[in-house]
């Protein structure tokens, strides 16, 4: 049985003014097999939220989120 694809938006830039499809990508690779005592899950919904528009920008009260 094949491993299930790991399907991940990655932040390629750091927007500047306005967010845009270029600032992301999209990259696949195979999910990685759980360890002794780990379960893999599969997610059905992803949370957009405007605070997330702060921390692409760069440090603010939190850590920067990193590109890649």
């Amino acid at each position: 049985m094949s491993r299930p694809v790991n399907r991940q938006w990655q932040l390629a830039r750091r927007p500047e003014g306005l967010v845009s499809a270029e600032d992301f990508r999209l990259v696949e690779a195979a999910a990685p097999a759980p360890a002794d005592g780990e379960v893999l899950v599969r997610n059905l919904y992803l949370s957009v939220d405007p605070t997330q528009r702060g921390w692409m920008a760069g440090d603010t009260y939190l850590p920067a989120v990193k590109i890649g």
